[in-house]
């Protein structure tokens, strides 16, 4: 793996448990050889030694490392960016992603995903479904334009919701390790919301995602990670909060 981690690891997961000092935000998350960092937004970085993931990459550092696979969940520019997108492919790279997002100018070996529909790739021991996502009682996100993710890596099941509220089909996901939520509320669910979306899911571990974005020229979805942590006490789901690292 490529990239350099300048901060002190903060957490380490260990037979699926959080060993948290003190509550504090941590900069990465690793447990049995895989690796997640939060770059921003609703950008991450998921790796191993052998394979790289990212999904939205609108959020970039200047030299990132190229990705594997690319995991697309709909056409808005703070989630499909091109231009950020080819920054991170190779020849091999694979991008998932909505039809949509594809005719913004994608190229390279893409491959579309409805809801309910799956690629399984052998090679790399990946396998990523397509998830409703969407809005309930807003006009930002309509049933049918985006899609979150459940894949499976290295043995665990992982799901990034995308910009999505808190849907019926959440209930329906099972199995999950690891659940990227939304938080910032005004276009997607609110902190209360997706503690809600959590106990539905229930994960082992919920990240936080989509919130505080100023700095990326997202304004209108500030929130307090903090009270995610309040509002799941005693449920057993556990809830990591990343550093930002762009």
């Amino acid at each position: 793996m490529k990239w350099i981690v300048i901060s002190i690891l903060a957490a380490v997961l260990t037979a699926g448990c959080v060993q948290d000092a003190g509550g504090d935000n941590v900069d990465e998350i690793s447990f049995n050889g895989t690796t997640v960092i939060w770059l921003g937004h609703a950008t991450f970085e998921i790796f191993d030694r052998n394979t790289v993931i990212y999904t939205d990459p609108y959020v970039l550092p200047q030299q990132p490392d190229r990705a594997d696979f690319i995991l697309v969940s709909h056409d808005h520019y703070d989630h499909c960016d091109p231009s950020k997108i080819a920054s991170l492919q190779t020849d091999e790279t694979r991008i998932i992603t909505t039809h949509a997002c594809i005719q913004k100018g994608l190229t390279g070996r893409t491959n579309t995903l409805a809801p309910g529909e799956f690629f399984e790739y052998m090679d790399d021991g990946l396998t990523v479904e397509a998830i409703q996502a969407y809005n309930l009682e807003k006009d930002y996100h309509p049933n049918g334009s985006g899609i979150g993710f459940v894949f499976t890596f290295n043995g665990r099941k992982f799901y990034f919701a995308g910009d999505t509220d808190n849907i019926p089909e959440m209930a329906e996901l099972k199995d999950i390790y690891m659940a990227f939520l939304p938080i910032g509320g005004t276009y997607t669910m609110n902190v209360e919301e997706a503690a809600e979306a959590a106990k539905a899911i229930k994960p082992k571990i919920v990240v936080p995602m989509h919130y505080n974005s100023d700095k990326y020229g997202i304004d209108g979805i500030n929130a307090e990670p903090s009270k995610l942590k309040k509002l799941l006490e005693d449920t057993g789901i556990q809830v990591a909060v990343l550093n930002p690292v762009v």
